[in-house]
C-alpha cells in the first residue's frame, strides 16, 4: 500500500487453483476425507474420495477406468461436470450429485439399490 505495509502475497500455485481447483502437493497436510454411511445402504461421501478407498474401508465396489475418485467416475460417465442433481447408476450403484460448481463435484450420495 501507499505506506509500505503488505498485505499478502499471491504466489502461481493460489492462480492455478483459482482456475483449475485445489492442488495437493508435498506441502499440503494430508487430510482424511469424509465418507458417511447414514443407511445401510446409502452413503454421503466428498466427491475427490478415490474408489479404492470405498472399496477397502466400506466395502463399495466400483467399476476402475482411468480415474482414481468418485468425481472421476461420474465425469468419465457425463463427459460434463454435472450440476447438483444429477446422478448416474453404475450397477448397483445410483450416484447423486449434492453440491457442485461450475468447475468441479463437490459431495455426492451413493446408493446401493435392490435388484
Amino acid at each position: 500500500d501507499s505506506f509500505g505495509g503488505t498485505a499478502g502475497i499471491v504466489t502461481i500455485e493460489d492462480i492455478l487453483e483459482e482456475i483449475v481447483g485445489d492442488i495437493e502437493d508435498e506441502y499440503d497436510e494430508e487430510e482424511e476425507h469424509d465418507v458417511e454411511q447414514i443407511s445401510p445402504n446409502t452413503w454421503i461421501a466428498m466427491a475427490d474420495v478415490e474408489i479404492d478407498r470405498l472399496a477397502d474401508d466400506y466395502e463399495i465396489a466400483l467399476p476402475e477406468g482411468d480415474y482414481e475418485t468418485i468425481a472421476g467416475l461420474i465425469l468419465d460417465n457425463l463427459e460434463k461436470i454435472p450440476h447438483q442433481g444429477q446422478f448416474i447408476n453404475v450397477e448397483p450403484y445410483r450416484i447423486q450429485v449434492l453440491q457442485a460448481t461450475d468447475k468441479k463435484i463437490i459431495k455426492v450420495k451413493i446408493h446401493k439399490q435392490a435388484r
